[in-house]
């Protein structure tokens, strides 16, 4: 592959390039290769490996909780950081700096409330919102506390 080394052939082979991706039979042609690719074992392997390292990447993750936030409790990009912001990045049941926010919600209306650290949030989830139970183990934990 040739490199442009001067402005003017960038814009000329930036507009070759365009004339390309417009053309139907070379867009056609194009997603055939692609598709022939992708159905050999090392296509597929470099696909399923090109998937991988973009799941486990930051950013990455980042796209995939924000997609889930969104979709799951109609969290979306601002709201959450305005949540976020509005709670000093803290968690809204022990006050304490939160490394991973979730997002709690009611389980009945599946609405959002506020951001937990991972901890509170499976506290929370696991007494299934129940005050009379999460108030019982806190009185078993103060009995038994040394």
């Amino acid at each position: 592959m040739t490199y442009a080394r001067t402005p003017e052939q960038k814009a000329r082979y930036a507009a070759a390039a365009r004339r390309r991706r417009a053309d139907p039979a070379y867009k056609a042609a194009r997603a055939e290769r692609r598709r022939q690719h992708r159905l050999t074992p090392e296509g597929r392997a470099a696909l399923i490996e090109a998937e991988r390292r973009y799941r486990t990447s930051p950013h990455g993750r980042r796209v995939r909780d924000a997609c889930n936030r969104r979709w799951r409790y109609g969290v979306t990009g601002p709201a959450y950081e305005a949540l976020l912001i509005a709670q000093s990045g803290l968690c809204a049941a022990c006050d304490l700096p939160m490394k991973a926010p979730e997002v709690d919600h009611d389980h009945e209306t599946n609405e959002a409330r506020e951001l937990l650290c991972g901890p509170c949030n499976r506290t929370a989830g696991q007494s299934g919102d129940n005050v009379t139970r999460l108030r019982a183990v806190a009185d078993y934990l103060e009995r038994h506390a040394a």
